[in-house]
């Protein structure tokens, strides 16, 4: 049995925090008038991130379907697109990573997982909803590594104990 070393590429955990975002603001004119809000549907989607020394810049976009009865008391819907953009502050994070001596701008790696999610709208009157959304999410800062593993050779699959003579 041997031993041997390999590389692989694994992805390193840089930094990882937990971050909130807020945003409040009021619908377009809702036509036709609404009586009643019934429960949105809401989809989050981060569509661009700005490394810069210390900290990331992330925009991002709601997608949002708000639900409602009008005053015909007929359920409608109205889509709207919400974008937003917050910079998240990382202590000693430098964009790009070192791979065999040279530098790579975009050798990180993000990702974003949602951790909480809460949209209240308010009626103000038929045409208008005052909404209010926090988006709290967990970002993720990978390196891609290359790390030596440790490989064993292949082991006995079986052994002969003893020996039948045939003639």
């Amino acid at each position: 049995m041997f031993k041997t070393t390999r590389k692989i590429a694994a992805n390193t955990v840089v930094a990882e925090l937990t971050h909130q975002v807020f945003i409040e603001n009021t619908t377009p004119a809702l036509t036709p008038p609404a009586s009643e809000l019934l429960e949105p549907v809401v989809n989050v989607s981060f569509d661009r991130v700005v490394p810069l020394r210390n900290k990331i810049i992330v925009q991002g976009t709601i997608f949002k379907n708000i639900i409602y009865k009008d005053t015909g008391n007929k359920i409608r819907h109205e889509s709207e697109t919400i974008p937003f953009s917050t910079d998240i502050e990382i202590p000693g994070f430098t964009p790009g990573t070192l791979v065999n001596g040279r530098r790579f701008p975009n050798g990180n790696d993000f990702k974003f997982f949602i951790e909480t999610l809460f949209v209240d709208e308010t009626l103000l009157n038929t045409n208008e909803v005052l909404q209010k959304i926090v988006i709290r999410f967990i970002v993720k800062v990978l390196r891609q590594d290359q790390i030596d593993v440790c490989i064993r050779g292949p082991k006995q699959v079986f052994k002969c104990t003893s020996e039948i003579v045939c003639n």
